[in-house]
């Protein structure tokens, strides 16, 4: 257990190293004004803690791979990974302690301070609440979701399925020889699924962790850690602890019309919730696939290493910050130099004018202004915008090298571990770029991540494929490419969210709306694109993109609160209620369905067998199963439960045939150069290949032709050489 926590450890100590290269002015922190101009009450550690991890583990992982990777051909690649990466890792972490010894003093002798522990606890006793709640929370459900009891692995019903490819991926690292690398439940044709967090995993196991906290502990981290982010975004932008709390609030808790759909079913208010709080079959919503609960918080207890990603992004977004409030400050300023008459106090009103209906008191909405003045003012904007965003040196030229590279670098490490997340994080930063200052930093950012992502494609998939292939398809899943049909589904799914967004742009800062423009990217990239087989994927950028206006609905709340008056307070818990209401019945339905458990025996005989018995690297030909003893072992299957592969982009259906034609085949000759095409080493024959209804299984021409070399009961492995 110890060398997990030491690789842990050490991944968070290089992270801190990277972090500050990512967001430099984290050591102004405390001058750094947000969108409202106001100076931001944030410490700095709300950023540099989670992005220390966040960018630490995933560089770490990175070296241990590919050092693994390179000794593949040893009898235990993982061990030289390893080895490499903590070695790595302790001299860098060394290097940097001595070079910046003073500041490292200077911080220990301010601990020391009397007072200092109390002092720090109540300036930040929001953010440190955030984050203990955060803590509980997630550490419930995941481990609620996945847990060791002796030799039996306990999976949470609402996971089971999707946990098929993350265990079989994990052990086929922590068990197994999974180099090159291979997707488990589809072998020999390289691996197009994300699985660099699931390496982690496996790797943790591999160092000593039992299998659920070498799962679970990675995954408390990450969704701290981007909660944490998510939460200094809001702060950052808004200036505003209540809208950090909220904007935290809605991602855990989603707005949909779902609960109302769903309780106007009933006689009565009570029948309804009474059906809630027993429901454990499925989550609520008519929309399609709501009942697999593609919208509720099991979706990241499921796809965990989705929040891991999700908080890279937002470190990013943090660090390009500053380039975007650069231009609308001066944009700004060259309104106010436009005002009607000129003068120093208009100038100065319409500087500091932060939301629209502000603004309405100068400028072109003032009715007093003259056709003439109009003429000139607006002559002199567009003179004065052109130069801004064009003609300007710092309209272009990169503020800070050193910051876009790193960014770069980081986000296009990111591809396989979630590549959904940098396709929306692209379509946010591209509209970003339109209206900062710097935008080649943009520029350098998505170069870097696509060759990056280019190189990572070719190493693990082969050239000329890619693990998405981009079409146009109109609609996602509302079934319709008309708009106003399109729109329906989005109001049905996310309830009163878009009129609250509609709603808080007319009192939004200056650049809240470019924000809000380029945090519905996403949205309209998954109602516009299809980038894999199946659309439904398409959902989390719906997701990401409800998570980032989230922020601008918090905002909007908050300044109904903060407001105090008659009317506002009562409105805004109105809102809250109709924001969160869904996702209060999505918790009480995660929490029963995992009252359910799947139970598998780490001690199965069939697992003991193959992993004490079985080159680590060989591939078995089973039923189509999602998880079975021989993928915890560590080993690969022919052709596993075919949804996974399919979605991924692999060609399905060619290999369901190699099955049926060796199962069901009656020419011995063929049967073997199948065998030998693919590299088959084992064939398992049990109660699920003679009930199959894919092929009518020819099981005496694989007994009299192949070696049985386990027999337990009514299960056989033969081996096929």
């Amino acid at each position: 257990m110890m060398p997990a926590i030491l690789y842990i450890f050490l991944a968070c100590c290089t992270g801190l190293y990277i972090t500050r290269k990512i967001v430099p002015y984290l050591e102004r922190l405390d001058k750094t004004r947000c969108l409202t101009g106001e100076k931001v009450n944030l410490g700095s550690w709300m950023i540099l803690l989670p992005g220390a991890f966040l960018t630490g583990t995933l560089v770490m992982v990175w070296i241990t791979y590919l050092a693994a990777y390179m000794f593949r051909n040893t009898k235990d690649p993982m061990l030289y990974g390893n080895l490499v990466a903590i070695w790595a890792s302790a001299a860098f972490v060394l290097l940097s302690a001595v070079r910046k010894t003073e500041r490292y003093k200077k911080l220990i002798d301010r601990v020391r301070t009397p007072g200092f522990v109390t002092g720090f606890v109540r300036a930040n006793f929001v953010e440190i609440i955030l984050i203990i709640v955060s803590l509980v929370v997630w550490s419930f459900f995941m481990v609620r979701s996945l847990s060791v009891s002796g030799n039996t692995l306990r999976i949470g019903f609402s996971v089971y399925s999707d946990f098929g490819p993350h265990l079989s991926v994990i052990r086929s690292f922590s068990m197994g020889k999974n180099f090159p690398t291979e997707y488990p439940h589809f072998a020999g044709d390289g691996i197009r699924y994300h699985f660099m967090f699931q390496f982690l995993a496996g790797n943790l196991e591999y160092l000593g962790l039992p299998i659920d906290w070498a799962f679970n502990l990675p995954s408390v981290l990450s969704i701290v850690s981007f909660h944490m982010l998510l939460y200094s975004l809001a702060v950052l932008i808004f200036n505003s602890r209540l809208t950090g709390i909220l904007a935290s609030v809605f991602f855990f808790f989603r707005s949909s019309f779902a609960f109302f759909t769903f309780i106007s079913c009933f006689d009565s208010l009570a029948t309804g919730l009474k059906r809630i709080l027993a429901n454990s079959e499925s989550h609520i919503g008519r929309t399609t696939h709501e009942d697999w609960g593609l919208w509720a918080q099991k979706v990241y207890v499921n796809q965990r290493h989705f929040p891991f990603a999700l908080g890279i992004l937002i470190l990013i977004i943090i660090a390009i910050l500053p380039l975007l409030r650069k231009m609308i400050w001066k944009i700004h300023e060259l309104t106010a130099t436009a005002t009607c008459g000129d003068s120093d106090d208009e100038a100065l009103a319409i500087c500091e004018a932060n939301s629209f209906m502000d603004r309405m008191k100068y400028g072109v909405h003032n009715p007093v202004c003259t056709i003439k003045s109009l003429a000139k003012r607006f002559l002199f904007r567009i003179g004065g915008w052109a130069e801004e965003f064009v003609l300007r040196r710092d309209a272009w030229l990169p503020q800070n090298l050193e910051r876009a590279v790193f960014a770069g670098v980081v986000f296009g490490l990111l591809s396989f571990w979630n590549g959904a997340v940098v396709i929306a994080g692209i379509s946010v930063l591209f509209v970003l770029a339109v209206f900062s200052k710097h935008r080649l930093e943009f520029l350098i950012i998505a170069v870097i991540t696509t060759v990056l992502a280019f190189l990572e494609s070719e190493f693990f998939i082969g050239r000329g494929v890619s693990a998405v292939s981009p079409g146009l398809f109109i609609g996602f899943l509302s079934g319709t490419k008309e708009f106003t049909g399109i729109i329906k589904y989005y109001v049905e799914l996310l309830g009163v969210l878009p009129f609250v967004i509609i709603s808080a742009l007319f009192i939004l800062p200056k650049g809240g709306r470019i924000l809000t423009l380029a945090f519905i990217a996403p949205i309209v990239l998954a109602t516009t694109l299809k980038l894999t087989p199946d659309i439904t994927v398409n959902h989390k950028y719906v997701i990401m993109g409800v998570i980032f206006l989230g922020i601008i609905s918090a905002n909007f709340v908050s300044c109904l609160v903060r407001s105090r008056k008659v009317w506002t307070i009562p409105v805004a818990v109105i809102l809250i209620f109709l924001l969160t209401v869904t996702g209060f019945a999505d918790i009480i339905t995660l929490y029963n369905m995992d009252k359910r458990r799947v139970e598998l025996k780490l001690d199965d005989p069939v697992l003991e067998w193959v992993a004490n018995n079985t080159a680590p690297d060989e591939i078995f030909l089973t039923d189509a199963y999602c998880i079975d003893p021989v993928l915890l072992a560590g080993r690969r299957l022919f052709y596993g439960w075919p949804y996974y592969a399919w979605s991924a982009g692999y060609n399905t259906y060619e290999r369901a045939d190699v099955v049926r034609k060796i199962y069901g085949g009656s020419n011995i000759g063929e049967i073997r150069k199948l065998i030998e095409k693919y590299g088959i080493s084992y064939i398992v024959v049990e109660d699920g290949n003679r009930n199959s209804t894919e092929y009518s299984l020819n099981e005496k021409l694989i007994k009299e032709n192949f070696k049985p070399v386990y027999i337990n009961q009514n299960y056989t492995i033969y081996r096929t050489y």
